[in-house]
């Protein structure tokens, strides 16, 4: 199911949220409360809101009127440390898109399989019989320089969890063929020809970052909810 709406700032947690509650209500109905949190996915550009709107999110899903336990984690929480993004750039002298943070490439992705594991599982009695518990890691892009740095675990999310929100730019891409990369590559988009232009990267470049790609997959398969934010005020909500 999905759908798309023209909403304004002030309606768009409303929107969003009501959304979520739905097929919360509905995967509860399919599901045993011990099976593990429904997982939401935020999708949009960067300066959309997305970070902001995960917070109100929570807010209203953990007020009195729903009393829900909500996680919430960025994509860029699970970037790699600094010295672990200098080696990568390092590794790759020529790759332009591999010289800073964010895309593709850049993320722990071992760290990410297994904390979005551990919290599938989180409300599942724990083999001690006490309630299982999960650290949510935290990104600082404020250090070395703007560049950032992991920092020591922002929060620790114990069971229950009803909700898990995870915002990123990124979040249910999926890898494009080398016929669709010689495509958009002759046929750049209107508008991104100062951003995006063959001038300045290489096709290798994002054959590289696409490849690298195929990796997240394994994230996606959790998520049962997508609200896209994009920065035309509109929302597509999708589960």
């Amino acid at each position: 199911m999905s759908s798309v709406e023209h909403v304004t700032t002030m309606s768009l947690v409303q929107t969003a949220s009501a959304h979520i509650l739905a097929q919360f209500h509905a995967y509860r109905q399919d599901t045993p409360s011990t099976v593990g949190p429904l997982f939401v996915a935020i999708q949009g550009p960067q300066g959309c809101g997305k970070t902001y709107l995960a917070s109100q999110l929570r807010q209203v899903l953990e007020s009195p009127l729903h009393a829900l336990s909500v996680a919430i984690l960025s994509i860029d929480d699970l970037l790699l440390p600094y010295d672990q993004l200098l080696s990568l750039s390092e590794s790759h002298p020529q790759n332009l898109l591999l010289k800073g943070r964010g895309l593709p490439g850049t993320h722990d992705i071992e760290l990410g399989r297994k904390l979005l594991n551990d919290l599938s599982h989180i409300n599942e009695p724990a083999a001690s019989g006490d309630s299982r518990e999960v650290e949510i890691p935290s990104f600082d892009k404020s250090l070395h320089g703007g560049a950032g740095d992991r920092i020591e675990v922002r929060a620790v999310k114990r069971a229950p969890v009803d909700i898990v929100i995870v915002e990123g730019w990124c979040m249910g891409f999926c890898p494009i063929t080398t016929e669709d990369i010689d495509k958009r590559w002759s046929e750049p988009v209107q508008g991104f020809e100062d951003v995006f232009s063959p001038s300045k990267y290489r096709k290798d470049d994002i054959v590289e970052v696409n490849e690298m790609l195929k990796d997240y997959q394994d994230f996606w398969p959790y998520f049962r909810v997508c609200i896209q934010v994009c920065a035309c005020e509109h929302i597509s909500l999708h589960a």
